[in-house]
């Protein structure tokens, strides 16, 4: 006869297969009994104290995972973040010698423009005194100036100087930021270059008790040949 059809409404459905029912019955059962024992726990020990003891046994888990990597796995994997550490020194040096340069320079600017407003300070200070004496005339280097003209040298002068001192004040305030993120950025290199002798010295003490285990298995080999 005809070969049987399967229904269409039966096609969406994805396993028939007793094997998946089973395995999903034993997740199933096993994610039930966890539950089941840290309720147990819970009740018996206290919420909090069952949630560090999962801690402690998954900490215990991880311990005894790393145990089973391979001596030569772990140095092939901290030989490889050492590596990946390389470029980022080299950026965070460069990054730290570009804003030395730029906090150097701006710390210059700042020094030099802190000189000059002294000087146009005592000059300001200077002429007020002169005006102060009532004069008729007062020269300076060569020229001479009236009450008035003293009075418009003066009041001119002492606008620039506050402009000026304005622009220095902001001046200080870059340096203060620029210091505090060159300071940020040398901790940051700091910590890479701490970070890459860690792992070398990690790397040096794998590869030394490698050596160890070779040459205690080559003594073995030996033993065992001689008898």
């Amino acid at each position: 006869g005809k070969p049987k059809q399967i229904e269409p409404n039966l096609l969406k459905y994805k396993c028939f297969c007793p094997e998946q029912d089973k395995g999903e019955m034993t997740m199933k059962k096993v994610a039930l009994g966890l539950g089941i024992t840290f309720l147990v726990g819970a009740v018996i020990f206290g919420v909090g104290n069952m949630i560090g003891m999962l801690k402690v046994g998954g900490h215990k888990i991880s311990e005894y995972a790393q145990s089973q990597v391979p001596i030569s796995a772990k140095i092939e994997l901290l030989e490889q973040k050492l590596k990946d550490l390389d470029p980022k020194i080299k950026d965070a040096k460069r990054i730290v010698a570009t804003q030395t340069v730029k906090v150097n320079r701006l710390g210059k600017e700042v020094e030099e423009t802190q000189v000059a407003l002294e000087k146009q300070k005592e000059t300001i200070y200077a002429r007020r005194d002169d005006l102060a004496k009532n004069q008729e005339q007062y020269v300076y280097f060569g020229e001479t100036f009236s009450r008035e003209k003293l009075q418009g040298d003066l009041e001119k002068r002492f606008s620039r100087y506050s402009a000026q001192k304005e622009a220095l004040d902001q001046q200080q305030e870059l340096l203060k930021v620029r210091n505090r993120v060159l300071k940020a950025n040398e901790q940051a290199y700091d910590n890479l270059v701490d970070s890459k002798e860690k792992l070398e010295i990690m790397i040096e003490k794998l590869r030394a008790r490698q050596e160890t285990i070779k040459a205690k298995q080559i003594e073995n080999m030996q033993t065992v040949d001689d008898s």
